[in-house]
């Protein structure tokens, strides 16, 4: 008889042992689940920060290699002047468009400019204005003379306004065309 009751008591002992054992290990077992995925989701996020760092560096690298070179270090040279009359009036008035010579006529005549040093906007960067009234013989002229200012010139000049139409007073007299134009000077203060 004894030997039967251990037959019978034995199956249900290893069960229950088995249950028991179970449901105390789960537990451990969900804890090592939710560890390796997170471990697995911050080695993907180290790779990740890791190659956006080495793209940095390589981008960083190759501003500092070509020391001024590129398109945007040549903007942000130019943004990074200060306010000075003289300079943007030299920008503006002495350049291969409006020098003449005893001989030569200059493509591009100024008169009536006038400086504004505008105001700091949000950005950090600050807006001047420069009012000019350009004479010229022809208007691909004039347009060659505004693009060289907005695209080659010292400053960052944008174009905010022309007052048309094209006045052409004395066109028969002298073949001069004019017009009046409002520049825009970002600089950094």
């Amino acid at each position: 008889m004894n030997n039967s009751i251990n037959r019978i008591h034995a199956p249900i002992l290893i069960a229950l042992s088995l249950i028991i054992g179970i449901l105390f290990s789960r537990p451990l077992y969900m804890d090592y689940l939710d560890t390796r995925s997170r471990e697995s989701r911050l080695e993907a996020e180290y790779a990740q920060s890791e190659s956006e760092y080495q793209k940095l560096v390589a981008l960083q690298a190759t501003f500092a290699s070509q020391s001024g070179a590129t398109e945007l270090s040549k903007k942000v040279e130019k943004i990074h002047q200060k306010w000075s009359d003289a300079s943007i009036m030299s920008a503006v008035m002495l350049n291969e468009y409006t020098k003449g010579s005893d001989y030569i006529n200059p493509k591009v005549v100024i008169s009536n400019i006038s400086l504004d040093p505008g105001k700091k906007l949000p950005s950090g960067l600050s807006l001047g204005t420069v009012n000019i009234t350009l004479s010229a013989d022809s208007i691909d002229r004039m347009v060659e003379y505004l693009t060289y200012l907005t695209t080659n010139s010292p400053y960052i000049f944008t174009l905010d306004t022309i007052d048309l139409p094209i006045s052409a007073p004395s066109q028969r007299e002298t073949g001069t065309i004019g017009i009046s134009v409002a520049l825009g000077v970002y600089y950094y203060e």
